[in-house]
């Protein structure tokens, strides 16, 4: 399982949709779903929840769904979650700082599937996955050969702190954050997967290149920088320059598993 290094995938989706003219990066949330006007508006306002700080994680949207727990045994259905915007919240202004959202990507997968009028793991598949021969990644374990799946492991702590155990992590489906986390995938493919991100100069988007070359540089500027210019994030990715480099990365954690990826492309 790579975690959040779906959310990589879901924003290259979302460019995909504004390069064919289908959205805005700019346009608010309530443009495409309009059950989003009834987030709470603790300490922002509805309609700076755009598309952009979403994918950025600047919108000011609470990290997770009023009904999430990861610690609960079942994540909940999507229109769980939509039901629960009333008691969603806003809790700090746009832009006003980093606050790293799961529920944003729960939001854009629902965004896509509502734009492109197929459901998200779908389209990801078609229009991401397949194009780019990504053939061990899959949202679901049993569209996966069973012999090469990993077990995920836990440390435990059974009621004593000194102590630590190792288990078999729970297997729990992301269901309605699916867009957020849901991704199995191997080495191979994750590097076919930031192979991809060196194609800048690829032309325009036809097969294998899912995203324009154009639309790839995009994806990489930086959005916001921290004031030291130390980091910063971009579309989807976080940026961190180490000595003169500056590298893009995504990292993962999930029951039993965590992931990262990390590239420098040359100025």
């Amino acid at each position: 399982r790579v975690a959040s290094i779906t959310k990589t995938f879901t924003g290259t989706a979302i460019l995909q949709l504004r390069d064919e003219g289908s959205l805005n990066l700019d346009d608010p949330v309530t443009k495409y779903i309009p059950e989003f006007a009834e987030v709470r508006e603790t300490a922002g306002k509805v309609k700076d929840v755009t598309i952009r700080r979403l994918m950025t994680h600047y919108s000011g949207l609470s990290t997770e769904t009023s009904l999430m727990s990861w610690g609960a045994e079942e994540f909940p259905q999507l229109n769980e979650i939509l039901n629960a915007l009333p008691d969603t919240e806003i809790v700090i202004p746009a832009d006003s700082q980093w606050n790293y959202c799961n529920l944003a990507f729960g939001l854009l997968g629902e965004v896509i599937a509502r734009v492109s009028g197929v459901e998200y793991v779908e389209y990801a598949k078609r229009n991401v996955i397949e194009p780019l021969g990504l053939e061990l990644t899959a949202f679901d374990r049993e569209d996966l050969p069973a012999e090469q799946l990993f077990t995920g492991y836990d440390a435990v702590v059974p009621g004593d702190p000194s102590r630590r155990e190792l288990r078999v992590a729970d297997y729990l489906h992301l269901n309605g954050i699916a867009s957020a986390g849901q991704l199995h995938s191997t080495v191979a493919d994750l590097g076919k997967w930031m192979s991809l991100q060196f194609r800048e100069d690829g032309g325009e988007r036809q097969g294998s290149q899912v995203l324009s070359g154009r639309t790839l540089a995009e994806m990489h500027q930086p959005q916001y920088v921290s004031p030291d210019w130390a980091s910063g994030q971009a579309l989807v990715w976080r940026v961190e320059r180490i000595d003169e480099r500056v590298y893009h990365g995504h990292g993962g954690a999930i029951h039993g598993f965590g992931s990262d990826i990390c590239f420098n492309i040359p100025s």
